[in-house]
């Protein structure tokens, strides 16, 4: 019998993300079956599936809690990547300051906890150099769209209100034209990357240079915290003094498996290997 793959995306769609095409056709490539099921089908048999991958775009607006007890709950029945524990980390912003206090440079942010006074968070943001300001809430029960303002008592305000859901207010620069880019990690190692060409707001293939790998596999050092993750990707902005990390994604993120073309097949053989130990046959390109 061929491996068994849930793909776990929104409405168990199979047209929302190009990732989702490009995996299932992957998966059959590799010798595995794969369906694609929403993670809140109550009728769904999860232990006939030997790993429930999360895909792109399982939203949890409003249904973190559920969606957590979910996971703990499948992963006696079958292998979850990644795992509970790091999906109840990640879908917390929270994990920032743990990556700044493993020593990695985030973007600068400012934090209204529940119980602050927003006139103090107001008075902090009159004097940051920015110009605008993104304010979001840390978990998703408070939230799932930032809030853009160019008022620091506006976005004090916004905190002050995702604080008193029992979030923390998370505010940040706009960072507008700043050169992003997104490093995809599949199987524990550099897959591709992705920088955003800013005249059309659209994603490009990137080579990662050697002087980058170290900070990246820092980064993912961190924010895995000794984790088995099977995928992550790593979201950095050009700062003056050279890249910042803006999320560490590893619940249910694009990984940009049109960029590269071999991106698809790293990810079918990344979960492959952790079925039944099989190796890819042969080196698949890229950052191989």
């Amino acid at each position: 019998m061929l491996p068994q793959i849930a793909y776990v995306t929104h409405g168990g769609d199979t047209g929302t993300d190009p990732d989702i095409p490009l995996a299932l056709a992957a998966f059959a490539n590799a010798g595995m079956q794969a369906a694609t099921v929403r993670w809140d089908d109550n009728d769904m048999r999860w232990d006939a599936f030997d790993v429930i991958l999360m895909g792109p775009g399982a939203r949890l607006a409003g249904r973190r809690q559920e969606f957590l007890r979910w996971a703990r709950d499948v992963e006696d029945q079958a292998e979850l990547v990644n795992p509970a524990v790091t999906l109840a980390r990640n879908t917390d912003l929270t994990y920032l300051r743990d990556l700044q206090s493993g020593g990695i440079a985030t973007v600068d942010t400012v934090w209204l906890e529940p119980g602050d006074a927003a006139s103090d968070v107001e008075q902090r943001l009159q004097s940051s150099p920015w110009a605008r300001f993104v304010v979001a809430p840390s978990i998703p029960e408070c939230g799932d769209q930032p809030v853009v303002t160019d008022s620091p008592h506006g976005a004090a305000q916004v905190a002050a209100g995702f604080a008193a859901k029992g979030c923390s207010g998370i505010i940040g620069p706009e960072l507008g034209d700043s050169c992003a880019m997104a490093i995809t990690i599949l199987g524990g190692r550099i897959s591709h990357a992705v920088v955003r060409d800013t005249p059309n707001d659209r994603w490009r293939r990137q080579d990662v240079e050697l002087g980058l790998v170290d900070l990246v596999d820092d980064i993912f050092d961190v924010g895995s915290h000794g984790e088995n993750l099977l995928y992550a990707r790593i979201d950095l902005v050009a700062g003056a003094g050279g890249w910042l990390v803006e999320r560490f994604e590893a619940t249910a993120p694009s990984l940009f498996l049109d960029a590269d073309v071999r991106a698809a097949d790293r990810l079918a053989w990344a979960v492959r290997e952790r079925i039944t130990g099989d190796l890819r046959p042969e080196p698949l390109g890229g950052s191989d």
